[in-house]
């Protein structure tokens, strides 16, 4: 359980008790508040759910019926300690500790503290979060870099290994003039040569197996440009330990393929204090697919549906800011996106003050509720023309903000046919 403490937060007036009672009976996380003693005085019906208490058992109990006999001092001992010096403490100061279950069962938690006061009373409010899936995650991954690391321990003696031989090789190759074309197509390793200018001279087949590039691609360009920009530094620093005298040095570094992807590659490197050559034999150790890659592919898949789907779609902020509006949205009102976000939209739509007070009307009960809502409406065009709309608009809580999921399907022509029939 590890436990952070926010800043003392104090609660004046009834506008801002009931603002904190909404927040915190609408969490989606358990929250408890206790007097300085640690007795129970409110929680909320997450509470219940995690704990399998009614309220009614909870309040007026000490906090430590929720927690395990081993945890009780530690937990109260912290409380006591902050409300002696309910001053500003930087996040993140951690103490494992555990939640009890009224069925008796145990689980790891995750603890955030915030002291209130409340008419002059010091009180503080608990949220505590399940942690068991993130704890069976992480010995998972802790398996997992065992795993890595025993394998990576056995590479890394072949490694060296395939690196003795190499060297030797490549003293043979300088003094006797050795046919490297035999050797270089062989090899079950990355093998090459660069010069002191930064390209590639000598590569063998198995990198355009592993990159995808051509080998004359590779040396068409410094190697530099086929690292990832942020390893580009490091990869000089181990190139510079060469220069000033290291005979060998081990490290990895990120090369992109052309297909766009990333690989890591590790490697052993040595460099000729004769010809200043650089000869190296590398690995591929994993691939890693970039987020920026992902990024694009997503937002590539999102504007094609966008411009395929025949009503008009808008994501907006609560000031009415529109971070999507798709070309459908466009062709129903005559305005451009930067054209929507210039000013005040609905007095574009709706040029009269009551229809604009309706639509208005209806945002400011979706807002209340938290309901979506959907209704007819009409509107004016950029061009003047009326038209009339099924508007149906969600509120969403995205990335911490407050943002409204609208459609708008023309429905003027199917009108137009009710009234002429």
């Amino acid at each position: 359980m590890v436990i952070k403490m926010n800043n003392e937060y104090p609660i004046k007036s009834t506008e801002e008790k009931n603002l904190y009672n909404e927040l915190f009976n609408s969490s989606p996380d358990p929250n408890v508040v206790v007097d300085i003693t640690g007795i129970i005085k409110i929680v909320n019906i997450q509470t219940e759910k995690l704990f399998g208490y009614y309220k009614e058992e909870l309040i007026g109990s000490s906090i430590n019926i929720l927690m395990p006999e081993l945890n009780k001092n530690k937990f109260q001992s912290y409380i006591d300690s902050y409300i002696r010096k309910p001053i500003f403490r930087p996040m993140g100061s951690e103490m494992e500790l555990s939640g009890l279950r009224k069925d008796g069962h145990k689980f790891p938690a995750e603890i955030s503290l915030s002291p209130l006061k409340v008419d002059g009373d010091l009180l503080v409010s608990s949220t505590i979060r399940d942690i068991t899936d993130r704890k069976k995650l992480e010995e998972k991954l802790k398996t997992s870099n065992e795993y890595l690391e025993r394998k990576v321990q056995a590479g890394t003696k072949e490694l060296d290994r395939v690196n003795t031989d190499l060297k030797k090789a490549f003293e043979k190759i300088e003094g006797a003039q050795i046919n490297l074309a035999n050797f270089f197509s062989l090899s079950l390793d990355l093998l090459c040569i660069a010069n002191s200018d930064g390209y590639f001279i000598h590569l063998n087949p198995l990198w355009k197996k592993t990159l995808g590039w051509s080998l004359d691609e590779l040396a068409a360009k410094p190697y530099l440009e086929f690292v990832h920009p942020d390893d580009r530094e490091s990869t000089i620093n181990e190139m510079q330990k060469l220069t000033h005298g290291k005979d060998i040095i081990n490290y990895e570094n990120r090369y992109i393929a052309k297909d766009g992807n990333y690989y890591r590659i590790s490697w052993r490197a040595t460099r000729s204090q004769k010809s200043e050559l650089i000869f190296a034999v590398a690995n591929k150790i994993t691939k890693i697919i970039e987020s920026q890659s992902i990024l694009e592919y997503n937002e590539k898949k999102l504007t094609t549906v966008l411009n395929f789907i025949e009503e008009g779609i808008t994501f907006s902020d609560e000031k009415g800011i529109f971070e999507i509006y798709n070309p459908e949205m466009k062709k129903i009102t005559g305005y451009s996106m930067e054209e929507a976000n210039t000013g005040d939209f609905s007095k574009l739509l709706y040029p009269i003050d009551n229809d604009r007070q309706k639509a208005l009307d209806g945002l400011k009960k979706i807002v209340e509720t938290k309901k979506s809502h959907s209704t007819e409406t009409t509107i004016v065009t950029k061009e003047g023309t009326q038209k009339h709309l099924v508007v149906s608009t969600k509120r969403i809580d995205f990335m911490g903000k407050e943002m409204f999921l609208s459609t708008y399907r023309d429905i003027t022509k199917q009108k137009k046919m009710e009234t002429e029939l």
